[in-house]
């Protein structure tokens, strides 16, 4: 998928879209005139630079130009079924201002350096993630595959079927893959030292046997 609009659809009419069209007429207007083209993403706020707990500068950061459209690829395991229609994503934009010094002039309107960092931030730094939705088809409960025992960040797993491979994959409650291997023995042992604190899924597939459940690190 892309982030941000082809060249010949950013240089048409929005009047020709309908208003429900994501292309059509907007209020707040995405749409710059037909020679700028549209705002691929327009992100404004305010920013703390005294430290004193508040926000006192305005930033804008109105994002346009052919030249910023990037591609960004969706993480989705080929192991998981996810609903397609429609296809949920989920959005971290703590994620647009990695490596962004938010400080000096923030009104940035166009296609400069800080307008295509945070657009680049948007296609590669994960601020898009599907958001997994498992098929109930083949669900099962998980102790139908294995006994499981968390301690904190370790995971203990040992599987019913001593002899199929399985796959245990993590997802973080945004839908973001954080972990995932294959398993050729009946004993699954990890800690997940690399992750921050918060609510997780723990997926794990025996077979054409899949089995999920939430697990808090903290």
């Amino acid at each position: 998928m892309f982030v941000g609009i082809d060249k010949e659809k950013n240089h048409g009419d929005p009047n020709l879209y309908l208003a429900t069209h994501p292309l059509g007429p907007k209020t707040p207007d995405m749409h710059w005139g037909w020679t700028a083209g549209y705002r691929f993403m327009a992100i404004e706020g305010y920013v703390d630079n005294n430290n004193d707990g508040i926000p006192e500068q305005n930033f804008q950061i109105h994002s346009l130009g052919d030249e910023l459209l990037f591609s960004t690829i969706l993480d989705v395991s080929a192991s998981q079924k996810v609903t397609t229609d429609p296809f949920v994503i989920n959005l971290d934009y703590v994620k647009l201002f990695n490596a962004i010094t938010m400080s000096g002039n923030i009104i940035q309107h166009g296609s400069g350096t800080l307008n295509k960092n945070m657009l680049l931030n948007a296609a590669n730094a994960g601020f898009i993630s599907p958001q997994i939705i498992l098929s109930s088809q083949d669900e099962v409960k998980l102790e139908s595959i294995a006994s499981f025992t968390q301690n904190n960040r370790i995971l203990n797993i040992n599987f019913n079927d001593v002899l199929s491979s399985k796959n245990v994959i993590i997802y973080s409650q945004s839908g973001q893959m954080v972990f995932s291997e294959r398993i050729e023995n009946a004993v699954f042992n990890h800690e997940l030292s690399e992750v921050s604190s918060g609510n997780y899924v723990i997926t794990v597939i025996d077979g054409e046997k899949m089995a999920s459940k939430q697990i808090f690190i903290r």
